[in-house]
């Protein structure tokens, strides 16, 4: 027994006292489990002491989502080799697909040691949780690499493994509820991509799919990724109360009774609707609304979908809304700020927000500028090939361009770059 300095100079790194390690690790087990971890700081003491050297699996998983690397480096002991199960690592592009002829990816689980030769298993919290990592892997990479057709495969591989799991072995009401939970996870990022990728009819049958599927795990925070995808599919499709309907009914979920971050998103999607029907006092309102809720919001880990929101996506979203109501000179305001506060990580939403502030200052008449801005757009989307959202809207900016101009710099620009 020896004590733990790996664990302990990264928590001196991230300047982790015992507690808040352990309040940490507990946010972390309530988005992996959907149940809140009972960690304390006298587990902690124990592992920063050596009196304990390998952790349980949810909690292994758990600290590699803190500290963003594996359980390995922290110094903990590998866990005892098992039968291979069907959530065992495996390079998640590697697998082979299959594709129906309708062009809908179906992806079979890989069967198990256990499943070939017949033997029965017991599927547990651990499976449930390793499965929910992956899935919060792809969205992670989605921020990079925007919504491209690998990710959304590799979504539905997952959701169909959650399902096979469900349906091929025994598990407790709990692990089922978990496994749901993660499938219909897997199916929003499924839809996610395809949102992002701009292929709806894709996106609204993976919806479909979730909404079942978040029915069935009855977890709130499933329940509310899926209105608030459904709500961003109609505001793309220009169904625009059908958008606002499911802003609203963001806002009636669990989720965003328990989570005041939860409830500014859900405003801030009402605001975007709003501001589509027309109705300026109202989506002010809803942004006044969702800065003051997120002001209140405590700091926790949430699902990794959700590290996109922030002050800064607020003031990017009543840039687009200040555009639709046609006030041109406040949204170049709102994307100045929001690009001020977006982390460069987030290289697909930057990259967003610079074509939105191109058309604020090509509708206030300053082209050349908005010409500039376009192209610092093209650079950043470099890094983000899989948002075809990006790529029309940079084709609307060029064709509102030469609709309006014929300038030098808007001649130039005729034939853009990011393709």
């Amino acid at each position: 027994m020896g004590e733990n300095t790996s664990l302990r100079a990264r928590m001196t790194d991230r300047g982790y006292k015992q507690h808040e390690l352990a309040e940490a690790l507990n946010d972390a087990l309530l988005g992996i489990t959907g149940k809140r971890g009972t960690v304390s700081d006298r587990h902690i003491r124990n592992l920063l002491t050596g009196k304990t050297r390998r952790p349980q699996m949810r909690l292994r998983l758990a600290f590699e989502t803190v500290f963003g690397c594996p359980a390995a480096d922290l110094g903990f002991s590998a866990p005892p080799p098992t039968a291979p199960t069907p959530t065992e690592e495996d390079p998640m592009l590697r697998r082979t697909f299959c594709t129906a002829a309708t062009g809908t990816v179906i992806a079979a689980a890989a069967p198990t040691a256990g499943a070939a030769s017949g033997a029965p298993w017991t599927v547990g919290v651990n499976d449930a949780a390793r499965l929910h990592a992956k899935v919060a892997r792809l969205d992670s990479a989605d921020h990079a690499l925007g919504g491209t057709r690998q990710l959304e495969t590799a979504a539905l591989t997952y959701a169909e493994r959650a399902i096979t799991l469900v349906n091929s072995h025994s598990a407790t009401t709990r692990v089922r509820s978990m496994l749901y939970a993660v499938a219909s996870d897997a199916a929003s990022t499924a839809a996610w991509m395809a949102i992002d990728g701009r292929r709806p009819q894709q996106a609204a049958a993976h919806l479909d799919r979730a909404t079942a599927l978040a029915g069935l795990s009855s977890n709130g925070i499933v329940q509310y990724r899926v209105w608030n995808l459904r709500s961003m599919l109609s505001a793309q499709q220009d169904r625009r109360t059908d958008a606002l309907a499911s802003a609203q009914a963001m806002r009636a979920t669990t989720a965003a009774r328990r989570d005041p971050l939860c409830a500014s998103l859900a405003h801030s999607r009402a605001g975007l609707a709003h501001a589509a029907l027309g109705e300026h006092t109202q989506a002010m309102r809803a942004f006044e609304r969702a800065r003051t809720t997120l002001d209140n919001a405590p700091e926790q880990r949430r699902p990794e979908w959700m590290t996109f929101y922030g002050e800064g996506e607020i003031d990017g979203l009543m840039c687009v809304s200040a555009l639709t109501m046609g006030r041109p000179a406040e949204a170049e305001a709102w994307a100045h700020q929001a690009l001020a506060r977006l982390p460069d990580t987030l290289a697909r939403n930057r990259a967003l927000y610079h074509v939105e502030l191109a058309f604020a200052q090509l509708r206030q008449g300053d082209d050349a500028l908005a010409v500039v801005t376009a192209r610092t757009a093209e650079k950043l989307g470099g890094t983000a090939p899989g948002s075809s959202r990006l790529r029309v809207m940079l084709d609307d900016f060029s064709a509102e361009l030469t609709a309006t101009s014929d300038s030098p710099a808007a001649r130039g620009y005729t034939h853009h770059t990011y393709r």
